[in-house]
């Protein structure tokens, strides 16, 4: 007992200090523009800032509920001013711009449009292709062919992979592709993926970090339109349609499920977490909140023996963050406690987990 009092009595000690710790998306990553305009254009050219422009506000919103042209011409006079820094781009021609995408934010807030923020889960994406005369494949990562391939060999699947990762830049998704390793091949093979074996698919997408998964079925017969399923949450979406249709389609889904308006605030909610004994744990739990986008910050709100009561707020559904949690390793679900506690005269819901 008395280590557990001194170990409540240092934790305090580090709330008094770093009371309020926000979770910060990567700028670089939502807010970095890829233009094929110079970087003469970006600096005298209003047609090559409002191009970059656009494409931001196309990945912050949902182009089938917003048109990025009349939102520009309405509410952004001067697009150099949301301009940041650019330079040429040395993979290939044009430009990297990085936006202020937060003054951007702002303005479609205010204009009262909706927005698809930091909330972005990476999508795990296996395609099984059917080559004919009894060959087929997944499409594996570009790290992956080059692990078990020679340099002189080409991916003949690169254009698969060049399209859908195009498409994923523009929309601001992050795809993954499976290496299909040793320890993949273990788990998952075509038939899997063709068959639809989600438990397969869900062991390899975890070791990746990637709770959403999109497959898609592409036979040689069928050159426009695949077969392809979305495994979102606890949902999944079968539909066909061409690949960058596919693609676009994942990107309106996620936007639906995590936009919000200045009209919504943030959800609240309280989470416990139990057999807290040691300084590592609390840097476990504060690495736990820093690995979900869709948190957007915490607040030690209690400390009693080893428990550590937290105040968490979140974007999306209450569903998912619990999803999300219950895939973590070291933490497992204690659903022995209670689920809601009473605070400020009124019963706030709670979850609650045990450090594993």
């Amino acid at each position: 007992m008395l280590i557990k009092k001194s170990f409540a009595w240092f934790i305090t000690s580090i709330v008094l200090t770093f009371f309020f710790i926000p979770l910060v998306a990567e700028e670089l990553d939502l807010y970095s523009i890829k233009s094929n305009a110079s970087v003469s254009s970006l600096r005298f050219s209003q047609n090559a800032q409002k191009e970059v422009l656009e494409k931001l506000i196309i990945r912050l919103t949902n182009p089938n509920l917003t048109n990025a042209k009349n939102i520009i011409n309405n509410y952004f006079p001067d697009p150099s001013r949301y301009i940041k820094q650019f330079q040429p781009d040395v993979n290939g021609q044009g430009s990297i711009v990085i936006m202020d995408g937060e003054s951007v934010q702002k303005v479609l807030l205010d204009a009262g449009e909706s927005l698809w923020g930091i909330d972005r889960p990476p999508i795990m994406v296996f395609i099984a292709i059917e080559s004919g005369l009894g060959e087929r494949e997944i499409v594996v990562s570009d790290s992956g062919f080059n692990s078990f391939s020679s340099s002189i060999n080409l991916d003949k699947n690169q254009p698969i992979k060049n399209n859908i990762l195009s498409i994923a830049e523009e929309r601001g998704l992050q795809i993954i592709f499976p290496d299909m390793n040793d320890r993949d091949q273990e788990v998952l093979n075509f038939s899997d993926v063709w068959a639809g074996f989600l438990d397969n698919m869900l062991d390899v997408s975890n070791n990746y970090g990637a709770s959403n998964i999109l497959t898609a079925k592409i036979r040689q017969d069928e050159i426009r339109e695949h077969e392809w399923r979305f495994y979102f949450g606890k949902d999944v979406i079968s539909f066909r349609s061409n690949m960058d249709q596919a693609i676009h389609r994942v990107a309106n889904l996620m936007s639906e499920r995590y936009m919000y308006s200045g009209e919504i605030p943030p959800n609240e909610i309280f989470i416990n977490f139990g057999l807290v004994d040691s300084i590592v744990d609390l840097g476990e739990i504060h690495l736990i909140f820093k690995s979900l986008s869709m948190v957007e910050s915490y607040t030690i709100n209690e400390i009693n023996q080893d428990n550590i009561f937290l105040n968490v707020t979140y974007n999306g559904p209450r569903s998912d963050l619990e999803l999300s949690l219950n895939k973590i390793d070291n933490i497992i679900p204690n659903n022995d406690l209670i689920r809601n506690r009473r605070t400020h005269n009124k019963n706030q819901d709670i979850l609650n987990f045990n450090i594993n």
